[in-house]
């Protein structure tokens, strides 16, 4: 990450906070689906267990390994690229230090047609 002043790195982290709480939250419904069926019958317990297993290690895992990396403006840039934070969220101050990074991450959005994904080994 660049070097930013200290009530920018500060709004960058919050913001990374809300961006992160959003994408757990959808996920994590995603996950409450697996618990609505299994209470219907439609799963039994292990399914569940393992549909659990299965989130644990993977999309929660990788969530929590891409939000704690030290690149908030990276992490914030690709969060308005994918409306996980609207820029009217971000500190005026703070979006004139990354607009040119959201600009290129909305570039690459919209040339891909895909989600932004950080791939992490």
């Amino acid at each position: 990450m660049k070097k930013y002043p200290k009530p920018i790195k500060k709004n960058l982290k919050e913001l990374v906070s809300v961006a992160y709480k959003r994408e757990l939250d959808n996920y994590t419904e995603h996950l409450a689906k697996y618990f609505d069926r299994w209470r219907t019958k439609k799963i039994d317990c292990f399914q569940l267990k393992e549909i659990i297993h299965k989130f644990h290690n993977g999309i929660f895992r990788e969530l929590w390994k891409k939000y704690n990396l030290p690149c908030e403006d990276v992490l914030i840039s690709m969060a308005v690229a994918k409306n996980i934070i609207k820029k009217e969220e971000i500190n005026p101050d703070t979006f004139e230090h990354i607009k040119d990074m959201i600009d290129s991450y909305k570039s690459l959005y919209i040339k891909t047609n895909e989600p932004i994904q950080l791939t992490f080994d």
